[in-house]
């Protein structure tokens, strides 16, 4: 049992299903910030699932959370204006394990060294 987490108390997972915010506005968006353009994956968020986010074209800016471990097939696929993707970490290690095809599809994205595998 991780330290952080008592005897008798749960731990927050969430997946963010396929489709769910698919051509959604920003406003909308999970934790999203419609000031900065910036959509912000808290940490008890562990995948991100097919087309997720795709064809959101007002994204500029992503944070994974830490604990990510999958990203699916087209999760961000056609958010045209995604230049920057960042990813939190534990101890500096990367909990990314599977990017899916094409999750980052017709953006203008130079992944970071962390994601690149």
């Amino acid at each position: 049992m991780p330290a952080d987490i008592k005897e008798g108390e749960t731990q927050l997972q969430l997946d963010i299903g396929k489709e769910a915010f698919y051509q959604a506005p920003l406003a909308n968006m999970y934790a999203g910030d419609t000031a900065d353009q910036i959509v912000t994956l808290p940490d008890y968020v562990k995948s991100v699932g097919v087309a997720a986010f795709a064809e959101n074209t007002a994204m500029q800016e992503l944070v994974l959370a830490a604990d990510c471990k999958t990203i699916g097939d087209f999760a961000f696929n056609a958010c045209s204006n995604l230049e920057k993707v960042t990813q939190s970490t534990r101890d500096g290690v990367c909990a990314t394990e599977s990017i899916g095809t094409c999750a980052f599809r017709a953006t203008d994205l130079q992944m970071p060294a962390s994601l690149a595998r």
